[in-house]
């Protein structure tokens, strides 16, 4: 969520591409932590792509996409291992939880 309210504040096109990411990507897998990740590299090509500062912004903006995909290390694992949960709104039952 952070990431995202900093997007805003450097360039809401950056934002709109990153969240739109998410959503699609949430939308056709059901992965909360694979659209963050995917969004999220998404950061320093989009910065790139749209021309938006220069190399000191994007050295900024890969070291933070970088360190937020190495923060999701257990997500990714378990997105290789296949047992990442998959989103849902239907509330889970007591038993399922345990």
């Amino acid at each position: 969520m952070a990431a995202g309210a900093v997007l805003i504040v450097l360039d809401w096109r950056i934002a709109l591409i990153s969240w739109g990411t998410f959503i699609i990507i949430l939308v056709l897998t059901r992965l909360v932590s694979l659209g963050s990740v995917i969004g999220t590299a998404l950061f320093p090509p989009a910065l790139l792509v749209l021309n938006i500062g220069g190399i000191p912004e994007f050295v900024a903006i890969a070291l933070c996409a970088l360190l937020l995909i190495v923060r999701h290390e257990a997500n990714i694992r378990r997105l290789i291992k296949g047992e990442e949960p998959k989103f849902s709104f239907k509330k889970r039952s007591a038993a399922a939880r345990e």
